[in-house]
């Protein structure tokens, strides 16, 4: 079975907020967050996305859509990560797909269709 879920994130005046829709199941998820710019909060719900999913995931394909488009080459090894903080949390996603033992894609689509960014009203 492939599990599917949509990522967004969004930031302004000082704040970030993170959303994920899991389509499989139907629920949606929002959270506030310290990030310090929007390419930031974009990593930072892929994470707050993957730990919303571990439980229902189980041994799924999981597929997770973004419409962040350098996010997903860096998360698919097609495009380097040249910031220290932003590796990190690269290689924190990289690693909870490596855990789970399950075959994880990151694919993109174009901002309209991101279900997550309905949350998030953009």
């Amino acid at each position: 079975m492939k599990h599917v879920i949509y990522v967004d994130a969004g930031f302004s005046n000082g704040k970030g907020r993170l959303a994920c829709y899991d389509e499989t199941t139907g629920k949606a998820h929002y959270k506030a967050s310290e990030c310090k710019d929007s390419f930031r909060c974009e990593y930072e719900a892929i994470l707050y996305a993957l730990d919303r999913v571990k439980d229902a995931v189980g041994g799924d394909e999981l597929e997770v859509r973004i419409d962040n488009e350098v996010v997903v080459k860096q998360l698919n090894h097609e495009s380097g990560i040249n910031e220290e903080d932003v590796r990190k949390r690269a290689l924190k996603v990289w690693e909870w797909c490596r855990k789970k033992e399950n075959k994880v894609t990151f694919v993109r689509v174009p901002r309209k269709e991101n279900k997550a960014g309905k949350i998030l009203g953009s």
